[in-house]
């Protein structure tokens, strides 16, 4: 049984990453709603109280639907949101960016990252259609934060759901020139 000072806490529910990638839930309980919504009906005054009563539960439902739709497609959204370690972003890029290494990179870029990441890296390509967070918009993510090579490089190597790391599969200096090519994307 939940101690008394637990009750309001939400609990965590884990989701199996053969579902839906690894991912926690977020769950409140009626037993947990309920007295927080009596609290702002008190603190709001009787007149509120009085409209929140009589409105439809089946309202009330679908406006936490929609609620959680729109969440839900936020978090899913690709996202810029990831940050490469100061150490990584501060990383200097051994290999010159000069048409050679953007060329290799673009084929680099073809092979490995075109198909989530689609021909101009908006995230708009075949494979990434099929995934539960979309590949991030490469161009726009690199202006919105000022990505360093240092940052992209560690991107690639390192990877994050669903996105894999490219350490094993790509030498150093492939990913140096994937990184030259990137930027490029980005107007850089």
């Amino acid at each position: 049984m939940r101690s008394r000072s637990n009750r309001f806490l939400p609990r965590l529910r884990f989701v199996p990453p053969w579902r839906f990638g690894l991912q926690w839930q977020v769950v409140f309980t009626r037993a947990q709603i309920m007295p927080i919504k009596s609290q702002l009906m008190r603190s709001v005054g009787s007149d509120a109280t009085a409209h929140f009563a009589q409105t439809n539960m089946k309202t009330k439902a679908l406006l936490a639907l929609t609620m959680l739709i729109i969440c839900a497609a936020a978090v899913r959204a690709g996202s810029c949101d990831w940050k490469a370690p100061p150490t990584a972003a501060n990383r200097p890029n051994p290999v010159p960016s000069n048409a050679n290494t953007i060329a290799l990179g673009q084929k680099l870029y073809a092979s490995n990252c075109q198909t989530c990441h689609g021909e101009s890296g908006k995230g708009d390509g075949p494979g990434g259609a099929a995934l539960e967070k979309k590949p991030a918009d490469l161009g726009a993510c690199i202006k919105a934060n000022n990505e360093t090579d240092g940052s992209l490089f560690w991107k690639i190597s390192e990877g994050r759901s669903p996105m894999v790391s490219w350490k094993g599969s790509l030498s150093e200096t492939q990913r140096w020139e994937l990184v030259n090519y990137i930027k490029t994307l980005a107007g850089k």
